[in-house]
């Protein structure tokens, strides 16, 4: 059956994963249900992924949600909150290169020789950049002050500029696949607009952060050298045969989370998040990761580490031992035991990963201790394991050869995230 994505007026078309044979690709199945919105809707086929491995069904209960359609569309701008350093004075570039000063008074800022105000916004103009820090933004910044004295930034941007930023920061723009672009975009896409809906109902003025509290965004590609250059412009061009594509499940964007690797077999997403909305991101089998030895890794927590987390937990002055006491079906920790000379707690295995260090601690799927699991320390605790990050979702490892396999974006995203649907929702 033809791989070519279908197109269709007013529709919404969802997908029925299959398995694929030897020589070619399994039928997949349409069906066409109505759209939730009256303007035209183009909405994509997600192919049936080619399966290594038999799929595991979804190991959590769905979660009870009202009816509403999606209210934010896949265009105009968002705002990204910038991580700024904790300098008295902010410095940066305008769009023409001049250099620019911004100052605190008090609960105000004075921007170069001007009176002091609320806040100032600076704006780039038409395919000009502003620079901070190491990054150069485009669309327009609005500077203020917290309550804490600590200075906020806000970069107002286009959808397809944030998402550009996010891609060559989260995927990089050298020498990849296409397809793996394409994916990453519209995952992207998907997370930024999810969560801004889900916190719009919360505030009138929701926004994402720049780093791991959402997705890693450094504003406009700086390509360092012409080989990067040339490799922007085919990441430009991929995205934008992207533009407005989102996972959607029912009637709400998907939380397409990702990470770096996955060991071999995905997480469930609400195992590993239980706030999470989507019911898509059910474990699913990643062969190129579980055939890669790169993936795999080693990291011994120093005596001094393991008694900084006990007294931080207010177990004591030092950890007797850790044992993990929940998995989830992919093998990979969700809870821990940490027993101190004084007391002890249960802890989330996620938090545990930011207590030692996420580049250390690298992912939950720990696959040996020594000493072992609630044996005695007597100096540090050595962890072996298998992948990057929270393991939910997209594997951008598996992602990136999928593609060089010959998958389509569609057939990527059909994969980690089995039941969702793409649409064009500008």
């Amino acid at each position: 059956m033809s791989r070519t994505t279908s197109v269709r007026r007013s529709s919404s078309v969802s997908l029925r994963n299959a398995l694929v044979g030897a020589a070619a690709l399994s039928a997949f199945f349409l069906h066409a249900c109505r759209a939730t919105h009256a303007s035209e809707a183009r909405a994509s086929s997600l192919p049936a992924a080619a399966e290594p491995a038999p799929r595991t069904a979804p190991t959590s209960t769905p979660v009870p949600r009202e009816a509403a359609l999606v209210r934010r569309r896949a265009s105009g701008t968002v705002t990204v909150r910038l991580s700024v350093p904790a300098s008295a004075t902010l410095e940066f570039s305008d769009a023409r290169g001049a250099r620019r000063n911004a100052r605190r008074v008090g609960g105000e800022v004075a921007l170069d020789d001007r009176p002091p105000r609320q806040s100032v916004e600076v704006a780039a103009g038409d395919g000009r950049t502003i620079a901070i820090g190491s990054g150069a933004y485009r669309g327009s910044l609005r500077i203020s002050v917290e309550p804490s004295g600590e200075w906020r930034i806000e970069n107002q941007v286009e959808l397809e500029d944030y998402v550009l930023g996010v891609v060559a920061r989260e995927l990089g723009f050298g020498d990849r696949p296409r397809e793996a672009w394409r994916a990453q975009a519209i995952a992207a896409r998907s997370y930024a607009l999810a969560n801004l809906e889900q916190r719009g109902a919360a505030r009138r003025d929701p926004y994402l952060f720049d780093g791991v509290r959402d997705q890693a965004y450094g504003g406009e590609p700086q390509p360092a050298n012409a080989r990067e250059g040339s490799s922007l412009e085919r990441l430009r061009e991929a995205l934008r045969s992207t533009a407005g594509l989102v996972l959607l499940e029912s009637d709400e964007y998907v939380d397409a989370r990702y990470h770096s690797s996955c060991g071999g077999r995905t997480a469930d997403g609400r195992s590993v998040f239980p706030e999470l909305r989507s019911s898509c991101l059910s474990s699913v089998a990643c062969e190129p990761c579980a055939s890669s030895d790169a993936v795999k890794w080693s990291w011994t927590a120093r005596r001094d580490e393991l008694n900084a987390l006990a007294r931080a937990h207010e177990l004591g002055d030092e950890l007797v031992s850790l044992a993990p006491l929940e998995r989830d079906g992919s093998q990979r920790w969700l809870a821990v035991e940490l027993v101190g000379d004084r007391s002890t707690k249960r802890l989330r295995f996620e938090e545990l990963r930011r207590a030692l260090g996420r580049d250390k601690l690298r992912s939950a799927l720990v696959l040996g201790l020594w000493p072992k699991a609630g044996e005695k320390l007597s100096t540090g605790l050595a962890f072996r394991g298998a992948g990057f990050g929270h393991g939910a979702g997209l594997c951008q490892q598996g992602a990136l050869e999928y593609a060089r396999r010959g998958w389509s974006a569609e057939q990527i995203l059909a994969h980690y995230f089995p039941g969702a649907r793409i649409e064009d929702r500008r």
